[in-house]
């Protein structure tokens, strides 16, 4: 999975921003996030963790996408009954987003 799906280095940016202000005229944008839930047959002892706010079972996935359409980040490691803010706040993207806060990206 690391081979193939990487956020991108400070010095890669230029051309992330690039890539999206060419796109859609937006500028200072890193990348594009969004979730969606993966239905699945949950084991019967943890069926209700995974039941999400449509009453379906569930893994709630988090992505993040690049201009051209590659994935720069993947966390899909919460059942379908956490809410979309508690992932972003649990995933890496904070850490990264300060980290590239520090440096003035």
């Amino acid at each position: 999975m690391r081979s193939y799906i990487v956020f991108h280095q400070v010095e890669d940016l230029a051309t992330v921003k690039g890539d999206f202000y060419a796109l859609g005229h937006s500028p200072n944008i890193i990348g594009a996030i969004d979730g969606t839930h993966v239905a699945l047959v949950p084991r019967q002892r943890s069926e209700q963790v995974y039941r999400n706010r449509k009453s379906y079972h569930s893994m709630n996935v988090q992505m993040v996408c690049l201009a051209d359409q590659y994935i720069s980040q993947v966390n899909a490691m919460f059942p379908g009954s956490v809410h979309d803010a508690y992932i972003l706040r649990n995933s890496s993207i904070p850490y990264v987003m300060g980290q590239l806060q520090r440096h003035r990206v």
